[in-house]
């Protein structure tokens, strides 16, 4: 018998309780009332032709310390339908024993107290998760300082080596000035080399700076853009140009740009704020077609009527009656 803490299980269920058509089987261990159900629909078929239960650790633990057991009902497909005094049932034992630290008990019934076992199976797993989770960080952090403590510890070592390099470096360095002031030198025959055509650094860094570089490239691609301009420039300089047919434009037409000027032409943006826009014009609805003036008297007319009535005469004149004007 296997004794699981903290691991998973599987379930192998014999092939004849297999080829039904529904059942249920409940899983319990120390107490057969705090069960884990598991249907046909549950079973993991592999590929030699087993039939496996797969149950984690997390629902291991809500059934409490003891053999692992488990009921089958034939043709039950729901645990909620199973009745012991109407069901009959096989019971069988699975090779594991289970140690938990959880007391199981029956889930409540209404009105009774007692523990919700689906709530403290999603506790545990919740527990099982973060525990998983801080591992991993633990592991992780553990790796990071030991890397870090590997990269100091390499860094201190490449300083060491630099600081003793350094230091034979300059040993040796001291060792070739004490030897070179130990022996006298002799500067009878030295005679001081003529400095006045050489140009000092100073005069070199202010002349460099004030020269602009371009880099190979772009020198080259001038080069032989110029080249080119040039030996076209030649071509046309050494043929003679004949002007004889050439006729000059005629501006007697065109304005010269001081005309232009003295023509005092607006030269900037002015403003419309005093002017109607086309919208505004259509919305006051003027007249935009021209009207028939048919019964409209023209002014000759209007003026041999003021005539005929200044000089007292009477008549029809087209719809205006002359002679009574009281």
């Amino acid at each position: 018998m296997k004794r699981i803490n903290e691991s998973d299980a599987v379930i192998r269920l014999p092939r004849q309780l297999y080829d039904a058509d529904n059942f249920t089987v409940l899983f319990y261990a120390a107490n057969p009332s705090v069960y884990i159900s598991k249907t046909k629909a549950d079973v993991v078929k592999t590929e030699n032709g087993e039939y496996l239960y797969p149950l984690d650790w997390i629902e291991l633990q809500t059934l409490g310390s003891g053999v692992l057991q488990f009921r089958y009902y034939g043709g039950v497909a729901d645990a909620t339908l199973i009745d012991d005094e109407l069901n009959t049932y096989r019971e069988y034992t699975a090779e594991y024993y289970i140690v938990s630290s959880v007391t199981p008990t029956p889930e409540p019934s209404s009105g009774s107290s007692g523990y919700d076992y689906a709530v403290i199976t999603e506790i545990l797993r919740t527990i099982s998760n973060e525990k998983s989770r801080a591992t991993s960080a633990e592991t992780e952090l553990s790796n990071s300082l030991t890397a870090e403590t590997a990269t100091r510890q390499q860094n201190v070592s490449d300083l060491t080596d630099l600081i003793n390099n350094e230091f034979l470096r300059a040993t040796a360095a001291e060792n070739v000035i004490s030897g070179v002031v130990d022996t006298k030198l002799d500067f009878s025959a030295y005679t001081p080399t003529d400095l006045t055509n050489y140009y000092t650094k100073d005069e070199v860094d202010q002349a460099i700076t004030s020269i602009d570089y371009v880099s190979a490239a772009t020198f080259n691609a001038y080069s032989s853009v110029t080249d080119s301009k040039v030996d076209a420039i030649s071509g046309v300089v050494d043929t003679k140009l004949d002007l004889s047919a050439y006729t000059p434009t005629d501006l007697s037409d065109y304005y010269t740009k001081q005309e232009i000027e003295d023509k005092n032409y607006l030269t900037t943006h002015q403003s419309l704020q005093n002017y109607y826009t086309k919208d505004e014009i259509e919305g006051k609805n003027y007249l935009t077609t021209h009207q028939s003036l048919q019964n409209y008297y023209t002014k000759p007319e209007i003026i041999e009527i003021v005539s005929q009535i200044e000089g007292g005469g009477s008549g029809e004149i087209g719809d205006i009656v002359c002679g009574d004007w009281a």
